[in-house]
């Protein structure tokens, strides 16, 4: 036999042996349940702090710093998302003081009014049910979101540079809408009657069940 042949086959036989070597350590591996599949580290839970009673929100800051807070439904009340150093509730009034761009989340059954006097505030809320009523109402331009909710009675008073949204997910029996200049209405929701007054708006947009229940637009 030539001796390239047996090159040839010296070389094939070691391939072989060490394809056969690293299927079987891929084998031990296996067994002992050691993978290349990096495991996802648990993500860390949300921690929910708990909220004396209130019925009203403040929210105060400085500067432009802008605290994005979501109110969500809960049969509980709590907080999460907000340094305990920055919120104290003082009788049915919760204070939040804006110290720098985050998102808090607040849960509770109910709220009745909610004021927003820190520059660019950022506030949305969810899946309430049964609102007797709501009055939102601020001083400095910021964001204002309220979806799958019901309200029998909602009073809007916006600053200028205000935006409000309802989605078409709400219904509303009756709205006081006032936004001030160069502010943005989407008004979306199923309600019964509807008084909106605005002025010089940068955008309006009203459609669905809500354009058959405005009775005043100013």
């Amino acid at each position: 036999m030539k001796t390239s042949n047996k090159l040839l086959i010296a070389f094939g036989g070691w391939i072989f042996a060490m394809l056969l070597f690293s299927a079987i350590v891929l084998r031990v591996n296996y067994s002992k349940g050691i993978t290349n599949t990096h495991k996802r580290a648990p993500e860390e839970a949300i921690k929910i702090a708990t909220l004396q009673p209130f019925r009203v929100l403040v929210l105060n800051g400085e500067g432009a710093s802008q605290e994005r807070v979501h109110i969500q439904h809960s049969d509980e009340y709590g907080i999460a998302g907000i340094n305990k150093e920055q919120y104290q509730v003082k009788g049915d009034t919760l204070f939040i003081r804006i110290a720098g761009n985050s998102n808090g989340t607040l849960l509770c059954p109910a709220i009745e009014t909610i004021e927003a006097h820190n520059t660019n505030w950022d506030i949305s809320m969810s899946d309430f049910k049964d609102l007797p009523q709501l009055s939102f109402s601020s001083t400095a331009a910021g964001f204002a979101r309220i979806y799958n909710s019901e309200i029998r009675s909602l009073k809007f008073s916006g600053a200028q540079q205000t935006s409000l949204e309802v989605g078409e997910d709400c219904k509303i029996d009756s709205a006081d809408i006032t936004i001030q200049k160069h502010g943005n209405l989407y008004f979306r929701p199923g309600n019964k009657y509807a008084d909106i007054k605005v002025d010089s708006l940068n955008e309006l947009q009203i459609s669905g069940e809500a354009l058959k229940s405005i009775k005043t637009i100013k």
